[in-house]
């Protein structure tokens, strides 16, 4: 995956990795696919994952002046005055604007869509059955 990656990047890094997995080892490998003064996205949480020595994964943020974020809508000590409503629209406004135009693919993340009667099954699979339940779109139109 590296050589793909520095292939793809000209041996930069992407400017932005984001971590939807929830698998530990991947968060902790991803500072090495960031470009030097990039950005590293968490929008997941370490499922049920035994302890892990985050020191190589902490030392390559900090040596490589990568930004984390985490991608929850608030954040403690956010500054008081801040339009927390117009910060969420202009993400979402950011985030339909790259759907349409193409700048984000979903279709390699999407590995199944189901209607709201089968949500049980999903916790399932999603808990118990990673291999084949990795990227659910739960479509509630009637």
């Amino acid at each position: 995956m590296r050589e793909r990656v520095n292939e793809l990047t000209g041996g930069e890094g992407f400017d932005i990795t984001v971590d939807t997995t929830g698998h530990a080892p991947t968060t902790l490998a991803m500072p090495g696919f960031t470009r030097v003064r990039g950005q590293m996205v968490l929008m997941t949480h370490w499922r049920s994952q035994p302890a892990l020595d985050a020191t190589d994964f902490i030392r390559e943020l900090l040596c490589r002046g990568v930004t984390l974020h985490g991608a929850h809508e608030v954040a403690p000590g956010m500054a008081a005055g801040v339009d927390k409503n117009a910060l969420q629209r202009r993400k979402w406004m950011k985030i339909q604007h790259e759907l349409a135009t193409g700048g984000v693919r979903v279709a390699p993340l999407i590995s199944q869509i189901v209607k709201p009667p089968q949500c049980r099954e999903v916790y399932e699979g999603l808990s118990f059955g990673r291999a084949k339940w990795w990227g659910v779109v739960v479509d509630w139109r009637e």
